[in-house]
């Protein structure tokens, strides 16, 4: 968030950060999803993944298993109809 306001107030011409530019970022920011919805985004960015090198290496092992997509893909299908129940 700082980082953000540093360069808000950058581009304003200023030498430090502003405190409207930090209050700006702060009026902006939204946490990130927790719980069930944030394991169905991650799961999805795995399946969805075209390149193994942008995988952790656990998240590879997982895959790469006997069965790891498709157990993947059983965990996706599980999570959105959790999701949507919510």
């Amino acid at each position: 968030m700082v980082g953000r306001a540093w360069r808000t107030s950058l581009i304003a011409g200023q030498d430090h950060v502003t405190k409207e530019a930090l209050a700006e970022v702060v009026a902006q920011f939204m946490p990130s999803t927790q719980g069930l919805e944030r394991e169905l985004q991650e799961t999805a960015a795995m399946m969805e993944c075209t390149d193994r090198q942008f995988l952790p290496p656990a998240i590879l092992d997982k895959i790469e298993a006997e069965g790891g997509r498709a157990k993947l893909q059983g965990r996706l299908t599980a999570l959105k109809q959790l999701v949507d129940q919510m």
